[in-house]
């Protein structure tokens, strides 16, 4: 983890959890952290140190090789896992680890990736190894697969069944990385191929993605890293720019984007890269919104969200004595979130709780259980 500059390491030396090899790392607006894990399950590191296992031997998944993993807005987490010969499946998991649902529909059987969509339905896109696109519409219940529709993509409306990645952009579209090249889907459409050559990508065969705040789409393939820029341009980077090798392959690669600080992250055989894009948004700290308020985890309330809020700061909640209750240093596309807990983790009483953002803004908020 890099944090201020520094480096923190975790490893199999220090934490017992961490002994198998990490497919995929995700965040969620709780401050806990989450790797899955090729033989080792589902690992949470929580915001307070804690580490948390949830695998095939404690009841939580079919298998210990998780492939995927995505948290959707409600803090639920969706975990493909696949063995050979094995039990299968996506499995979703509420945001307080309570409740559990296995999808195993045959056509989940070996997924590469999982994104989840901008629309009011938060589809969810599972990409497979070779039998193409597969999207979910849960109908608002993760938990009740009664009401489900499904929607598959694949040849010849992709360019390749076999999928390497899903991204949405800010925009809301979904694109698709497969072996054959890159496709971008606007609603139920797809709008749009991109092939290695006459396109500005320098490959069709793209191993990951992700956006940017801007609206640009960063690809990482076999020659390097790629951005598609919001006027339609392309940019181009390898070693020659500074990228610490171009030797890329599924199995050696990975692209993080970290928008508070306009960072690209880029793994490669030989080593890790950063990137300063200098890419950062801008927000103003008289345009934050804090809801809902009174926060009532009765009404089906999950989190306080804090919106707009400037990169860099620390939102702090205070008890009215003044004690500390919460403090919280992760700002995300310039949301911060609140699940209800103090610094142990523990649910926070009923009462009224003041909150600072920085040293600019202060507010009161309450809690009703």
């Amino acid at each position: 983890m890099l944090r201020d500059g520094d480096w923190h390491h975790f490893t199999g030396d220090s934490f017992s959890v961490l002994t198998r090899s990490m497919k995929t790392v995700r965040c969620d607006g709780q401050g806990s952290v989450w790797f899955g894990s090729w033989r080792g399950g589902l690992i949470e590191r929580t915001s307070w140190g804690e580490w948390h296992v949830y695998t095939d031997t404690n009841g939580f998944l079919p298998n210990s090789y998780v492939s995927a993993l995505d948290i959707d807005v409600f803090g639920n987490k969706w975990i493909a896992s696949y063995f050979v010969g094995g039990d299968y499946g996506v499995t979703v998991l509420s945001s307080d680890n309570t409740r559990k649902e296995l999808y195993d529909q045959s056509s989940l059987l070996v997924i590469t990736d999982i994104a989840i969509d901008s629309t009011r339905e938060r589809r969810k896109w599972f990409g497979s190894f070779d039998s193409g696109l597969h999207v979910l519409s849960d109908g608002g219940t993760p938990f009740d697969q009664s009401d489900d529709s499904w929607r598959s993509y694949q040849e010849p409306e992709l360019p390749s069944d076999e999928i390497r990645a899903v991204s949405v952009d800010k925009d809301g579209d979904v694109w698709v990385s497969t072996t054959g090249g890159v496709a971008r889907i606007r609603g139920d459409a797809v709008e749009e191929y991109y092939y290695g050559g006459s396109s500005g990508l320098p490959s069709s065969l793209v191993y990951q993605m992700v956006p940017d705040w801007e609206g640009g789409m960063w690809f990482e393939h076999e020659y390097g890293v790629t951005r598609r820029n919001p006027d339609e341009t392309w940019t181009n980077y390898t070693s020659s720019d500074g990228l610490v090798s171009d030797r890329i392959t599924y199995l050696y690669s990975g692209l993080a984007y970290c928008t508070d600080l306009g960072d690209l992250f880029i793994a490669t055989a030989d080593g890790l890269s950063i990137l300063h894009t200098g890419l950062t948004p801008h927000s103003s700290i008289d345009s934050v919104d804090v809801y809902p308020n009174p926060f009532i985890p009765s009404a089906g309330h999950l989190r306080v969200t804090f919106k707009n809020v400037p990169d860099g700061l620390v939102v702090r909640v205070y008890a009215m004595s003044g004690e500390l209750v919460r403090e919280i240093d992760q700002v995300v596309n310039n949301f911060v979130y609140w699940d209800g807990k103090n610094q142990k983790g523990e649910d926070v009483a009923s009462g009224v709780y003041l909150f600072a953002i920085g040293q600019e803004k202060r507010g009161v908020l309450a809690v009703v259980r």
